[in-house]
């Protein structure tokens, strides 16, 4: 049974991607320039987005501005210093993970956005498979959210000021999974895919594992599967949009579930608890 799905589902589907490869000047061209920009993206990542520094100095400077204008908001500027700190880092990602990447499709390589995994064609049809995965994964949601662990970490942002603030984090929280299916699921696997086929997969699922090397060790692992998975429907539906529904549904499953749980708790809206610099995003 396994050894059937294996088959139906990886093997075969990876064939028919290599299937598709191309021993060209142009693959390699492409392939070099794809290579080369997610390397400085990543780097970006990690020295921009993720900087702790550079989240505390945003946020000290959108506390001062907001300072300006006490009649604004219904709490003091300060309370208001994580958000800026988190929409800082979504900000961030979407410059490395999307922006960056989607103007060197149009304008370095030259080629259709819609051609790295933007296109919608066939979405509904695909739509129970995408439900499918989805499934499991919220009940193993379901699951770890009793776990001390999990609580610690998720929601993601906390402690908010009160329903505003935590429902604009949670629009710009999922706006950030769209960055992120592009960037790994459209421009690394479109750019990689005709020179090294479906070794591309495993090419862009070993970043996409380290950057969740700062989660707890089971959605870290679950990374592993979820590129794996993921690469491979986006490189045989040529989309992206089922891995951005499946990825922002279960965040948004994390979120909601952790929320429960520390509302149950009698605890979560805290304002004098929310100076920026408590979190390191990542």
């Amino acid at each position: 049974m396994i050894r059937r799905l294996v088959k139906k589902f990886l093997i075969e589907p990876w064939a028919a991607i290599d299937a598709e490869t191309e021993s060209t000047p142009e693959a390699d061209r492409k392939a070099l320039i794809g290579g080369l920009v997610s390397c400085l993206m990543l780097v970006g990542l990690n020295y921009g987005a993720m900087s702790a520094g550079l989240q505390r100095r945003v946020a000290e400077w959108g506390v001062g501005r907001l300072e300006l204008h006490p009649n604004w908001l219904p709490y003091p500027a300060w309370c208001y210093g994580g958000l800026i700190e988190h929409l800082y880092w979504v900000l961030a990602c979407v410059t490395v993970y999307l922006i960056v990447p989607a103007l060197t499709v149009k304008f370095v390589l030259r080629e259709r956005l819609r051609d790295y995994g933007l296109s919608t064609e066939g979405f509904r049809r695909h739509l129970p498979i995408y439900l499918l995965l989805y499934v499991p994964v919220a009940i193993c949601v379901g699951i770890v959210s009793f776990f001390p662990s999990f609580q610690q970490m998720y929601p993601f942002y906390r402690p908010a000021v009160e329903w505003t603030d935590l429902v604009i984090w949670e629009v710009c929280y999922l706006m950030h999974f769209f960055a992120l299916e592009f960037f790994f699921r459209g421009f690394m696997l479109s750019t990689l895919k005709k020179r090294m086929g479906a070794w591309a997969i495993v090419a862009m699922t070993i970043p996409y594992t380290m950057i969740h090397f700062q989660k707890p060790l089971p959605e870290t692992l679950g990374a592993i599967v979820a590129g794996v998975v993921l690469g491979t429907i986006a490189l045989r539906t040529r989309s992206i949009w089922g891995g951005v529904m499946i990825h922002a549904g279960v965040a948004l499953s994390m979120d909601l579930a952790a929320l429960l749980h520390h509302l149950a708790a009698g605890g979560f809206w805290h304002p004098e608890t929310t100076l920026f610099g408590s979190d390191l995003l990542f």
